[in-house]
């Protein structure tokens, strides 16, 4: 599980989430002058993830002169700025802040409604004239170990930091033992110890020398493993997990894609204990809500980067969902250009004045 947002990063990502109140403001009824040179369009747009990118389109849309319902499977705004960045390095008071400021007439909020169960694709497809799927990357990748589709106490990161910032009661008992790299994996750690895990010890096939905050996190408890590849999941005979069993490895570069290349130690398997497994090793997008269930059964979502369309005649895609994990900087600027080829798909030759 990673991300690319510093601290830092996500300090420069709230001043411009601030500022997409300034696009909803010449939109309003008290600015007369100016709203009155942007029109009104009949279409209506339905913007699926409320995350930074689906905030950004809904937002710029709104601003284009369209009607957009937002439509979000979390009980809140913000996508994984509200449930996957936790609050020792982004302010929950200045983020809800930013949030409580985006309400306009033209957009409506559907929380609790997860596309595909809740509101079938099909027909939102029917209701309005584009829609935009920005709902980011939420389901967690298999690690492709012994145990791990029989156990129980495997947990998905997604899953774990989506409660602590939901539930205030979470608790995470005894050792747990987090797989994965990347800073989102080093803040799951930081979240365990919180907790109230007795261990937290996180185990990379790579180095994470290139990775921000460890050192924070080693004050704070956590034990880095790294150079160590598990490959299997130990469990007792009532099926809950209780150890892992793991080779050393030795990284020699990375591939195309950016991944270790690995070569096993000879002799060096070894295994430890472990009370809870927390699967950081990363996550993909769950399509089965609009690929699934109807006319599209079967078929695959292409999103093509340069207009954020796809082969779907109608529907765009933003943020996470387009190509891997992205930035809150980079997922607010990709919302506002979905937004700008949407308004190109309805109206060809309108000038968007956002661009």
């Amino acid at each position: 599980m990673q991300h690319h947002d510093t601290t830092r990063n996500v300090a420069v990502a709230m001043q411009k989430l601030a500022c997409l109140s300034e696009v909803l403001d010449t939109r309003s009824d008290e600015v007369s002058v100016s709203a009155s040179s942007v029109p009104d369009y009949a279409e209506q747009i339905a913007v699926i993830g409320a995350g930074p990118a689906g905030l950004s389109a809904a937002v710029h849309l709104v601003g284009l002169g369209y009607a957009v319902t937002l439509i979000e499977e979390l009980p809140v705004l913000g996508g994984m700025m509200a449930v996957g960045i936790p609050d020792f390095r982004l302010s929950r008071i200045q983020l809800k802040n930013c949030l409580d400021a985006l309400h306009h007439p033209r957009l409506t909020l559907q929380l609790n409604t997860r596309f595909g169960r809740d509101l079938p694709f099909s027909e939102i497809r029917q209701q309005y004239a584009a829609v935009l799927l920005a709902i980011g990357l939420q389901q967690s990748q298999l690690l492709n170990v012994s145990g791990e589709r029989v156990l129980q106490g495997i947990l998905p990161a997604m899953g774990v930091l989506r409660a602590y910032h939901l539930q205030q009661d979470t608790q995470l008992k005894a050792d747990v033992t987090i797989i994965g790299g990347g800073m989102a994996t080093v803040d799951v750690a930081r979240v365990a110890i919180r907790a109230g895990a007795s261990g937290v010890r996180v185990c990379y096939p790579g180095l994470l020398t290139d990775v921000a905050d460890v050192s924070v996190a080693r004050q704070e408890g956590v034990v880095f493993l790294e150079q160590v590849l598990p490959i299997g999941l130990l469990g007792s005979e009532d099926m809950a997990v209780y150890g892992m069993h793991c080779l050393r490895v030795h990284s020699f570069g990375r591939d195309s894609f950016g991944r270790h290349c690995l070569s096993r130690v000879p002799g060096s398997d070894f295994k430890i204990h472990t009370d809870t497994v927390v699967d950081a090793f990363g996550e993909c997008a769950d399509l089965s809500g609009c690929l699934l269930g109807d006319d599209l059964s079967g078929k695959t979502l292409i999103a093509y980067p340069d207009t954020l369309s796809t082969n779907i005649p109608g529907v765009f895609a933003a943020g996470d969902i387009t190509g891997g994990y992205r930035s809150i900087l980079t997922a607010l600027e990709q919302g506002q250009r979905a937004a700008n080829s949407i308004h190109h798909y309805l109206h060809q030759h309108a000038f968007s004045v956002f661009l």
